[in-house]
């Protein structure tokens, strides 16, 4: 059974919890996260 990827909202979400429980995101952190899914600097401001 193949693994599907999380969505954007999910990885979004995600990393919003980890920055605010930490107090900040590493530029790493992000970049990796948007690794996981396709992502457009356009869709951010949707998202």
């Amino acid at each position: 059974m193949a693994l599907s990827k999380p969505d954007k909202k999910t990885i979004l979400k995600e990393l919003e919890e980890k920055g605010k429980h930490k107090g900040i995101l590493t530029a790493k952190e992000i970049f990796e996260a948007m690794g996981e899914v396709d992502f457009y600097p356009e869709e951010f401001e949707k998202l």
